[in-house]
Protein backbone atom coordinates (compact mmCIF):
# COMPACT_ATOMS: atom_id res chain seq x y z
CA UNK A 1 0.00 0.00 0.00
CA UNK A 2 1.58 3.08 -1.10
CA UNK A 3 1.56 6.75 0.96
CA UNK A 4 -0.60 7.95 -1.80
CA UNK A 5 -2.83 6.20 -1.42
CA UNK A 6 -3.14 6.96 1.78
CA UNK A 7 -2.80 10.64 1.24
CA UNK A 8 -5.77 10.39 -1.30
CA UNK A 9 -7.93 9.35 1.11
CA UNK A 10 -7.13 11.17 3.77
CA UNK A 11 -7.41 14.11 2.23
CA UNK A 12 -11.08 13.37 0.59
CA UNK A 13 -13.74 15.25 2.30
CA UNK A 14 -15.80 12.10 2.53
CA UNK A 15 -13.52 10.37 4.75
CA UNK A 16 -12.91 13.57 7.21
CA UNK A 17 -11.94 12.88 10.43
CA UNK A 18 -10.69 9.10 9.88
CA UNK A 19 -8.56 7.66 12.04
CA UNK A 20 -4.68 5.89 10.72
CA UNK A 21 -5.70 2.87 11.24
CA UNK A 22 -9.35 2.94 9.06
CA UNK A 23 -7.47 5.07 6.08
CA UNK A 24 -4.56 2.42 6.18
CA UNK A 25 -7.85 -0.26 5.48
CA UNK A 26 -9.38 1.81 2.97
CA UNK A 27 -5.99 2.18 0.88
CA UNK A 28 -5.16 -1.59 1.29
CA UNK A 29 -8.34 -2.54 -0.28
CA UNK A 30 -8.52 0.18 -3.11
CA UNK A 31 -7.06 0.02 -6.26
CA UNK A 32 -5.55 2.57 -8.68
CA UNK A 33 -7.05 2.34 -12.41
CA UNK A 34 -5.77 3.84 -15.61
CA UNK A 35 -8.51 4.58 -18.16
CA UNK A 36 -6.77 5.94 -21.58
CA UNK A 37 -8.84 9.05 -23.24
CA UNK A 38 -12.76 7.72 -24.43
CA UNK A 39 -12.37 4.40 -22.74
CA UNK A 40 -15.12 3.69 -20.58
CA UNK A 41 -15.27 2.46 -17.03
CA UNK A 42 -18.88 1.58 -17.02
CA UNK A 43 -22.30 1.79 -18.19
CA UNK A 44 -25.61 2.36 -17.10
CA UNK A 45 -27.07 -1.09 -15.62
CA UNK A 46 -23.40 -1.94 -14.50
CA UNK A 47 -23.90 -3.23 -10.84
CA UNK A 48 -22.02 -1.04 -8.48
CA UNK A 49 -19.51 -2.41 -6.43
CA UNK A 50 -17.69 0.53 -5.15
CA UNK A 51 -16.55 3.92 -5.92
CA UNK A 52 -14.06 6.07 -7.70
CA UNK A 53 -12.33 9.39 -7.08
CA UNK A 54 -10.60 11.24 -9.70
CA UNK A 55 -6.84 11.13 -9.53
CA UNK A 56 -5.48 12.50 -12.65
CA UNK A 57 -7.49 13.72 -15.44
CA UNK A 58 -11.09 13.90 -16.39
CA UNK A 59 -13.95 11.87 -16.64
CA UNK A 60 -17.75 12.46 -17.77
CA UNK A 61 -20.74 11.19 -16.36
CA UNK A 62 -23.54 10.91 -18.98
CA UNK A 63 -26.93 9.60 -20.08
CA UNK A 64 -28.41 8.43 -23.07
CA UNK A 65 -31.39 7.21 -24.88
CA UNK A 66 -32.24 4.53 -27.63
CA UNK A 67 -31.69 7.13 -30.58
CA UNK A 68 -28.05 7.88 -29.56
CA UNK A 69 -28.66 11.42 -27.90
CA UNK A 70 -26.29 11.93 -24.91
CA UNK A 71 -26.98 14.42 -22.08
CA UNK A 72 -23.83 14.97 -20.24
CA UNK A 73 -24.84 15.09 -16.53
CA UNK A 74 -21.53 15.98 -14.90
CA UNK A 75 -17.89 16.47 -15.35
CA UNK A 76 -15.57 15.81 -13.05
CA UNK A 77 -11.79 16.70 -11.86
CA UNK A 78 -9.17 15.70 -9.82
CA UNK A 79 -10.37 15.30 -5.97
CA UNK A 80 -13.87 14.23 -7.43
CA UNK A 81 -15.80 11.32 -6.11
CA UNK A 82 -18.67 9.12 -7.84
CA UNK A 83 -20.37 6.29 -7.69
CA UNK A 84 -20.83 6.74 -3.95
CA UNK A 85 -24.78 7.11 -3.41
CA UNK A 86 -25.46 4.53 -5.80
CA UNK A 87 -23.03 2.21 -3.94
CA UNK A 88 -24.92 2.53 -0.71
CA UNK A 89 -28.45 2.21 -2.79
CA UNK A 90 -27.20 -1.36 -3.50
CA UNK A 91 -28.55 -0.77 -7.22
CA UNK A 92 -26.28 -0.32 -10.97
CA UNK A 93 -24.90 2.80 -11.94
CA UNK A 94 -27.65 5.08 -13.63
CA UNK A 95 -25.05 6.94 -15.99
CA UNK A 96 -22.34 5.66 -18.35
CA UNK A 97 -18.83 7.00 -16.97
CA UNK A 98 -16.34 7.19 -19.81
CA UNK A 99 -12.77 9.44 -19.54
CA UNK A 100 -12.25 12.79 -21.27
CA UNK A 101 -8.60 12.39 -21.28
CA UNK A 102 -6.25 10.16 -20.06
CA UNK A 103 -7.30 9.47 -15.79
CA UNK A 104 -6.40 7.71 -13.08
CA UNK A 105 -9.11 6.80 -10.32
CA UNK A 106 -8.81 5.20 -7.69
CA UNK A 107 -11.78 2.91 -6.86
CA UNK A 108 -12.72 1.97 -3.21
CA UNK A 109 -14.76 -1.78 -2.67
CA UNK A 110 -18.03 -0.83 -0.79
CA UNK A 111 -17.20 -3.63 1.16
CA UNK A 112 -14.22 -1.94 2.53
CA UNK A 113 -16.15 1.15 3.02
CA UNK A 114 -19.02 -1.14 5.11
CA UNK A 115 -16.48 -2.30 7.73
CA UNK A 116 -15.37 1.25 8.26
CA UNK A 117 -18.87 2.47 8.25
CA UNK A 118 -19.12 -0.75 11.10
CA UNK A 119 -16.54 1.11 13.41
CA UNK A 120 -16.53 4.21 13.12
CA UNK A 121 -19.55 5.99 12.67
CA UNK A 122 -18.13 9.69 12.45
CA UNK A 123 -17.79 8.17 8.65
CA UNK A 124 -21.37 8.27 8.26
CA UNK A 125 -21.49 11.63 9.40
CA UNK A 126 -18.65 12.74 6.85
CA UNK A 127 -20.05 10.63 3.48
CA UNK A 128 -23.16 11.81 3.94
CA UNK A 129 -22.17 15.73 4.51
CA UNK A 130 -20.13 14.78 0.97
CA UNK A 131 -23.01 13.53 -0.99
CA UNK A 132 -25.67 16.41 0.85
CA UNK A 133 -23.06 19.14 -0.66
CA UNK A 134 -23.49 17.20 -4.13
CA UNK A 135 -27.09 17.39 -4.19
CA UNK A 136 -27.27 20.51 -3.24
CA UNK A 137 -24.72 21.75 -6.03
CA UNK A 138 -27.51 19.68 -8.52
CA UNK A 139 -30.21 21.31 -7.15
CA UNK A 140 -28.40 24.84 -7.83
CA UNK A 141 -27.83 23.73 -11.45
CA UNK A 142 -31.13 22.67 -12.23
CA UNK A 143 -32.41 25.58 -10.91
CA UNK A 144 -29.99 28.05 -13.12
CA UNK A 145 -30.55 25.78 -16.02
CA UNK A 146 -34.25 26.21 -15.54
CA UNK A 147 -34.85 29.54 -14.47
CA UNK A 148 -32.16 31.78 -16.34
CA UNK A 149 -31.53 32.66 -19.57
CA UNK A 150 -29.02 31.81 -21.68
CA UNK A 151 -27.20 35.51 -21.35
CA UNK A 152 -27.88 35.10 -17.59
CA UNK A 153 -26.39 31.64 -17.17
CA UNK A 154 -22.89 33.31 -19.13
CA UNK A 155 -23.19 36.55 -16.86
CA UNK A 156 -23.22 34.09 -13.57
CA UNK A 157 -20.49 31.41 -14.93
CA UNK A 158 -17.43 34.71 -15.75
CA UNK A 159 -18.59 36.33 -12.31
CA UNK A 160 -18.09 33.22 -10.62
CA UNK A 161 -14.89 32.40 -12.71
CA UNK A 162 -13.42 35.99 -11.88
Amino acid sequence: MSADLRQVIASAPMFGGLDAAHVDLLAGQSRPIFLPAGQVLFRRGTPSTGFYIVLDGRMQLSVSNSEGAVKVVEILSPGSAFGHAVMFLREPYPVDSTALADTRLLFVPATAVDRVLDEDPMMARSMLASMAKRLQSKVQDIAMLSLQSATQRIVAYMLGAA
